[in-house]
């Protein structure tokens, strides 16, 4: 069971406090990054034009700060493998998902 000994799955509420410093710095990832990120998308539309897929992922100019600003507060305590493991495979599965939503849509 190397997973369950990688995530070290437990209890809610177990864990490390969640200290005002840990909140702030989840609040300026998340607002830092969603605020880059739609920069980002803005240019991007801006440079390719109305691209289908490029708006399809425009969702994740919020969901991926929020899943970062994790690793300050749900993930705090986890081994830094754990949190690139659910941070990432997250990460991963949302634009997938955006994708095939998108690349579903068109199909009709």
């Amino acid at each position: 069971m190397a997973t369950t000994r990688t995530m070290h799955l437990k209890c809610a509420g177990t864990g490390p406090q969640v200290t005002s410093v840990d909140t702030a710095k989840s609040t300026t990832v998340v607002l830092g990054g969603t605020l880059f990120l739609s920069l980002l998308y803005l240019w991007s539309v801006w440079q390719v034009g109305k691209n289908a897929y490029v708006t399809a992922l425009f969702p994740m100019a919020y969901f991926l700060p929020m899943l970062i600003s994790m690793r300050w507060t749900a993930l705090k305590g986890r081994s830094n493998r754990a949190q690139a493991i659910f941070i990432g495979g997250f990460s991963a599965g949302l634009t997938a998902f955006f994708l095939l939503v998108e690349w579903i849509s068109r199909l009709s």
